[in-house]
């Protein structure tokens, strides 16, 4: 009896009612979509903890989970004040110090400046240094633009310095300096060089009439953020009292139309600054809140809290809960808990009287393509009041409330929901009714608010109140990185439902944003619902799961043919080693309404390579253009990219050694590839812009490029057929758009290895044999055309602005086609100083069957001719069918065996013999292992497995790859024993391809 007493004591003493002396969970929201964004503007889960006592709280060593065995984050040194609440985000950021971010240098404060028509004297960026005589104006600097408040004649360079003082308490625990610029900078901290950008390198001092070593524009304008450069170490920079902070701003010549200079200087605080002004909002920089290392999911689950003992006080199972509805208790500190109509983060929780979620209406019939008038009846079996919208606004109890059944005969859409007192509303259904719909495309429908796009002042579709009044309308609401909420529903042609999912909107693209119809890109987030996207928009790939997908207007080609980009893709996809977008046309409806043809396209991420390569996502470094800036990398990190360049820069790439370090971090045939297709294609928006790469963060992870936005080729605006884009790719001096110094430098600096260079010249030589061929680009083309004829009226009709140089585009296309090729042969011949061409003719194979591989293709398809580069040696193999061997190649002139190396003097024709053959031994391959993932990260391999009686000998054996393209000889030593296995590595094979 005593020591059941004890039990019950003691239990009583950890129940949740009893923790008078114990942090408790508050509230928590595992679906937020507009309650509260944290200092990134995501709106992430989030978790209130209260402290009910009447005594500080140290939480140092409690932690949160989702898990009842697992403590997964561990709360860093912090108190918690009496009655107080802590708000933390549940993001899997985890972020464990609580950073509050104030302004000491902002755009429009004043500055000492002078011209830099002269050397200033050395001291200028030193701390004693007298600056009297200078000039003061508000930054920014420049010659006069929308962001410049001090106006400075067309100089070379600017000099600036702004001196401040700090006091002991004033010293960050943070500082980043944020630069505004065109073209390049260097910056000083009390005389110390501390970030630059396109002006020479770190310490270099640099003489006033020095042009910046590449163009950049001011993002500002743009509606972009500046570059940032944080201080890992401000307290060994700033100084107690006087600090000066200097920067000197140069252009990229005298005549450039643009010079702009705009620094922000930014502290970040452990500890509230009552009274501080906080950075601007461009920057991107917000006080810091807490952030767990975990989510919560939206369809329910349970939440822990542990003492620093790893004992659970606190728990609550979360149920599914309706998009920015808290669950909260009542009064703060109880047991109680309920569904909050009126979430309050951080604040007292307020009673909504909410016992639950009404269910949402049954739809008589669900939206689709209808060729017949449809009466649509809604129901609700609990007896709620049912209200529905038809502009695609949320119903809310100021909609239409139903009565009796809806008539439908014209396209509209219809969104519903229950209310029910005392229980919230339901979710709301949206069903999209199109009728005498009839097309070849698919159909997407999207239902928003259109005050989300519309709204004069906030409409993402709109100029509002900051656009410039010249194209592309920089500042405009379509530059702005915002997101509203849409419904999406995807019918095949058919009306086959797709798939329907609640989602976020953004205008996607580049200067194509100022085009009437924008382009956009569908995100599937948690803050939306649990729905993802798994269904197969694209039929040609076996992808069924997206986290987004663009809706692409045609962009430079909006004009013209609208499919410019999918079509270059498909010229490459399967030919050539690289990542291709799919491309599917498709009719769009907004709120019910038409709103044109646009293209359904992969979205070009981390998840891009993850659907298509099998990358991990979460290890994966996504770079873009020249990959050296924080803001250039879009996933992990650049820090291997920028070791490449830097062994690069300091290693001969003609030392086969330093050439076979640089195989082994490059895919080089991708790159090489990449660069073909570019130079082809005639891409002069590239390469300087248009740069997206990757690479795994796996040991042998090596950088691959992906091809996008490549509307610029096939003769969009000039006589590009003729365009001598390979001296282009490069050059060593070009301008700073399209093709700076340093978007040329890989190519450059790989052209040393004569190896890769002879690769390069007869890679090329193959792709216009094949990919590039004319009869089969004009097959694509007949294949494009005839895919959009029937629909291009209707988006004509819609957006009279498109379409308008359709017939004059594609003319030009086919022109391009028809003489590109010959332009580029001339070209390489010219750049690498070859004599002339020789013509390779493979008849059809006498005796048996089999393929030809001619350096990098594999022919199938005899007779074939093609023309490569005298005096560039051509690697030929054939590849025997199963049950064949090969003879010879019916030519005197060349060896007998299966593969040699032609010297390419001259023309040459084969007729290979193949003969049908039964092996005298049957070896087996037993089993494959490829592609294992991250859960299964053993190396490919390939298992051999000898059924005979009798051991066999592999002397002379060969295992290769179908096409040939890596393949291993065994050795004199190679035995299968009987019944015997043997493992090969795919390893093997690829560390087979050796380099002459």
């Amino acid at each position: 009896m005593k020591n059941n007493l004890m039990v019950v004591l003691f239990l009583l003493l950890l129940s949740p009612l009893a923790f008078s002396q114990q942090v408790v969970l508050n509230e928590v929201m595992s679906l937020n979509a507009k309650t509260i964004s944290d200092e990134d503007g995501d709106w992430p889960d989030w978790i209130e903890l209260y402290n009910p006592s009447n005594q500080t709280l140290n939480l140092e060593g409690y932690a949160l989970s989702d898990e009842a065995i697992k403590l997964k984050w561990i709360f860093p040194r912090m108190s918690l004040a009496p009655g107080a609440f802590l708000l933390l985000f549940a993001s899997d950021k985890d972020r464990r110090e609580k950073f509050n971010w104030v302004q000491m240098i902002g755009q429009g404060d004043p500055w000492s400046y002078r011209a830099g028509t002269s050397e200033p004297p050395s001291a200028w960026r030193n701390i004693d240094y007298n600056d009297s005589a200078w000039r003061v104006g508000p930054s920014g600097f420049g010659y006069g633009d929308d962001d410049d408040a001090t106006v400075i004649q067309n100089n070379l360079s600017i000099y600036v310095r702004k001196t401040f003082e700090l006091k002991t308490t004033d010293m960050p625990t943070r500082a980043v300096l944020h630069v505004d610029y065109d073209d390049g900078f260097a910056a000083y901290l009390n005389g110390q060089d501390i970030a630059r950008a396109n002006l020479g390198s770190h310490g270099e001092q640099i003489p006033f009439d020095r042009s910046a070593d590449a163009g950049h524009e001011a993002l500002i304008i743009q509606g972009m953020p500046p570059e940032a450069y944080e201080f890992e170490s401000p307290a060994s920079l700033f100084k107690v009292g006087k600090n000066v902070l200097a920067l000197q701003i140069h252009n990229i010549n005298t005549t450039s139309s643009d010079m702009s200079l705009i620094p922000f200087l930014s502290f970040g605080y452990l500890d509230d600054r009552p009274g501080s002004v906080p950075p601007a909002e461009v920057l991107k920089l917000s006080s810091q809140n807490l952030h767990c290392n975990f989510k919560l999911n939206a369809g329910g689950e349970s939440l822990y809290l542990f003492n620093p003992e790893g004992l659970v006080v606190d728990s609550v199972a979360i149920p599914t809960l309706p998009q920015d509805i808290a669950l909260g208790r009542v009064p703060d500190g109880s047991g109680e808990w309920q569904l909050l109509a009126l979430p309050t983060p951080a604040d007292w929780n307020r009673d909504s009287l909410f016992v639950g979620q009404s269910s949402p209406p049954i739809f008589s019939a669900a939206g689709g393509l209808y060729d017949e008038p449809v009466t649509l009846e809604l129901a609700d079996t609990s007896g709620a009041a049912i209200y529905y919208s038809l502009d695609g606004s949320e119903p809310d109890q100021d909609d239409y409330r139903y009565s009796k059944p809806l008539r439908l005969g014209t396209s509209i859409v219809v969104r519903a929901r229950s209310f029910l007192d005392p229980l919230l509303p339901s979710r709301i259904i949206t069903h999209t009714f199109l009728f005498d719909e009839q097309s070849t495309f698919a159909t997407v429908c999207l239902s928003t608010n259109s005050q989300y796009l519309f709204d004069e002042e906030s409409g993402l579709f709109e100029m509002g109140p900051n656009a410039s009044q010249e194209y592309p309308y920089f500042g405009a609401n379509f530059w702005q990185d915002w997101e509203c909420p849409v419904h999406v529903e995807f019918f095949e042609p058919d009306g086959t439902p797709g798939f329907a999912l609640d989602a976020g909107l953004k205008v996607f693209g580049g200067w194509s944003r100022g085009r009437p119809q924008k382009s956009l890109a569908i995100w599937q987030r948690d803050e939306y619902g649990d729905t993802s996207i798994d269904y197969q928009i694209f039929p040609e790939k076996p992808i069924d799961h997206f986290d987004s997908f663009l809706l692409r207007n045609g962009g430079n080609d909006w004009d013209g043919t609208l499919w410019r980009d999918g079509f270059m893709q498909r010229i490459c996809q399967d030919y050539m080693n690289l990542e291709t977008m799919a491309f599917r046309p498709a009719h769009i409806y907004l709120n019910g309404d038409y709103w044109g043809i646009m293209n359904l396209r992969e979205k070009l991420n981390e998840h891009f390579v993850e659907a298509n390569r099998g990358v991990d996502p979460d290890r994966v470094d996504f770079l873009d253009n020249a990959g050296t800036d924080e803001w250039m990398i879009l996933a992990g990190s650049n820090k291997d990219y920028l070791e490449l360049l830097n062994y690069l820069q300091s290693h001969d790439l003609a030392d086969p050694r330093n050439y076979a370090h640089v195989d082994s971090l490059v895919d080089l045939d991708n790159f090489i590839d990449y660069q073909i297709a570019e130079i082809f294609i005639g891409n002069t928006d590239w390469p300087g812009n248009n740069i997206k790469y990757y690479r795994p963060q796996r040991l042998g992870g090596k950088w691959r490029w992906l091809i996008y936005d490549t509307d610029f080729g096939f003769h969009l605006y000039d006589t590009s057929y003729s365009h001598n884009t390979l001296a282009y790719a490069l050059q060593d001096d070009g301008p700073s758009w399209p093709n700076p110094p340093w978007s040329t430098f890989l190519l450059r600096k790989f052209m040393e290895n004569e190896y890769f260079k002879r690769l390069f010249i007869n890679r090329f030589a193959d792709h216009l044999n094949t990919t590039f061929d004319p009869e089969r680009i004009h097959a694509l083309l007949d294949y494009f055309e005839d895919l959009i004829e029937p629909e291009k009226e209707r988006q004509r009709q819609r957006w009279p602005g498109s379409l308008g140089e359709y017939d004059g585009r594609l003319r030009r296309m086919r022109t391009f086609t028809d003489r590109r090729i010959d332009f580029v042969r001339t070209h390489i011949r010219s750049q690498f100083q070859l004599n002339g061409f020789i013509d390779i003719v493979i008849e059809k194979p006498v005796g048996g069957s089999g393929k030809i591989k001619v350096n990098s293709k594999t022919i199938d398809s005899f007779p074939w001719m093609g023309r490569y580069f005298q005096d560039i040696p051509i690697d030929i193999t054939a590849i025997p069918a199963v049950g064949c061997r090969f003879t010879n190649w019916g030519n005197a002139s060349v060896p007998d065996s299966m593969s040699f190396r032609y010297d390419s003097a001259s023309d040459l024709t084969l007729t290979p013999l193949f003969q049908s053959a039964e092996p005298q031994h049957q070896v087996v391959i037993n089993e494959i292992y490829y592609n294992g993932g991250r859960d299964f990260p053993s190396k490919d391999w390939i298992e051999l497995f000898n059924p005979q009686e009798v051991s066999i000998s592999l002397n002379g054996w060969i295992i290769r790859d179908e096409d040939a393209e890596h393949h291993y000889t065994f050795p004199s030593t190679a035995m299968l024993p009987a019944h015997g296995f043997l493992v090969v590595t795919a390893d093997t094979l690829r560390s087979s391809r050796v380099y002459p």
